[in-house]
């Protein structure tokens, strides 16, 4: 059977992104714009390959009317950090992705709801990091922001057991060397990456 697949590049202005607007009722009203686009293809399905977008999704008006089957990527980042915080209980857990997507708390209530305890997850956003890879992942500004984001992770982390970075944002796959490398000079301790 044949497939065909269409990307869309739902950022909002090449000067800013999501998170460089005011609210959350902002921010979705700009993805509302870039999903009636997208229905506008006659898809037969939406499939949001991004963490902030699938936290905003459901703030769309679009969600409460699509004709189309939409699906986000929550639910399996949120089943991958299961299952590896499962198979040690010591491990903590430390998110990071955009202001939306850490601020909205969504991975987390996801994977206490699930019964993995508080203590053992925290999250910190990295304001500007999915920006400035998109811009240059190579750029110095790149590079500061990790040290930057690498330096707020290990607040509120016990100093016993695995340490666990979660990426909540598909652009830190670039990145994610530079992040676990920063991130263990930070923590002193060795950390796994969970992209």
């Amino acid at each position: 059977r044949a497939l065909r697949l269409t990307y869309v590049n739902a950022w909002p202005d090449e000067a800013f992104g999501y998170n460089d607007l005011p609210d959350v009722p902002n921010r979705a009203a700009v993805f509302d714009r870039a999903l009636a686009a997208m229905a506008a293809m006659r898809p037969d399905r939406i499939v949001i390959a991004c963490n902030t977008l699938s936290i905003l999704y459901p703030h769309t008006s679009f969600s409460a009317r699509a004709a189309v089957p939409v699906v986000g990527i929550l639910e399996a980042a949120v089943g991958y950090f299961k299952t590896v915080l499962d198979a040690d209980a010591d491990s903590h857990l430390v998110l990071i992705g955009t202001k939306t997507t850490i601020e909205s708390g969504q991975h987390r209530t996801r994977l206490l709801e699930q019964g993995i305890a508080p203590a053992r997850i925290t999250g910190h956003h990295c304001h500007g990091l999915a920006g400035a890879i998109e811009k240059d992942p190579d750029s110095a500004r790149v590079s500061d922001l990790i040290e930057s984001c690498a330096a707020g992770i290990s607040v509120g982390v016990s100093s016993h057991g695995p340490l666990l970075l979660g990426l909540c944002c598909t652009h830190y796959t670039y990145v994610a060397d530079r992040l676990q490398a920063a991130a263990e000079r930070h923590a002193g301790r060795a950390v796994r990456v969970l992209d």
